[in-house]
């Protein structure tokens, strides 16, 4: 025997319904049954066939406006030109790094000062650079459209996460480095650090007004590709 359902349970069953959730077999039966001898759920259950299909057409109309090959073409130009920019920054800073060990190593001992700071530094930047060739490679070699929005989804969705973190202990890093430049009593010192200082400061200004926007206008414009 059929449960006798009243307008409220219908009309949340029919929203489930509307959503995806399947109904089990008891309970879309009793659906059927109240909609039978309800006009009230019937108007309902129509204005929402009705709601539905219009926001169908909107979302395919929208979608279908875009031209999901330049979207490509664009995802493929990101991957090389991100190896590019981490070469440039890459060089830039061990430049930068290089520049200020000779104004902090201590008198005599500058060539295990540059030594270390370089590898210091180095290890980050190679890191940065394999991962980022190693992305760069498996998204050319996706030959599927779907595969490679779904490669480059995953990877903003990490970067947003690590950028959005990261701008933090940079701008740490900009005020410690900037205030040891200000106690050190040598001036070569300081001058180093100030170096190291306003490099980190650039790298942490592009971000916020360069590359954070980017990746999220990025992440925005495959979200509509779902």
């Amino acid at each position: 025997m059929l449960a006798m359902m009243s307008c409220e349970e219908t009309e949340i069953a029919l929203e489930r319904r509307a959503h995806g959730d399947a109904l089990d077999a008891e309970l879309a039966a009793s659906v059927d049954a109240h909609l039978a001898g309800c006009e009230r759920c019937r108007a309902y259950a129509a204005a929402m066939t009705v709601t539905s299909a219009g926001l169908a057409s909107i979302a395919e109309s929208a979608t279908a406006s875009i031209d999901w090959a330049a979207v490509e073409r664009r995802i493929r130009e990101r991957s090389m030109s991100r190896l590019g920019h981490v070469l440039v920054v890459g060089a830039i800073g061990l430049a930068c790094v290089l520049v200020a060990g000779f104004g902090i190593a201590p008198p005599g001992h500058l060539p295990e000062t540059l030594l270390v700071m370089l590898l210091v530094s180095a290890v980050p930047v190679a890191i940065r650079i394999t991962a980022v060739y190693r992305g760069t490679r498996r998204a050319l070699a996706l030959t599927s459209r779907d595969d490679l929005f779904a490669a480059e989804r995953a990877y903003l969705a990490h970067r947003l996460r690590v950028v959005r973190a990261g701008r933090w202990v940079a701008l740490a890093v900009v005020v410690g480095v900037l205030a040891t430049a200000v106690v050190e009593p040598r001036l070569s010192a300081r001058l180093g650090y100030a170096v190291l200082g306003l490099f980190v400061a650039v790298v942490w200004i592009r971000t916020l007004r360069v590359t954070l926007p980017e990746l999220e206008r990025a992440a925005a414009e495959l979200d509509t590709e779902r």
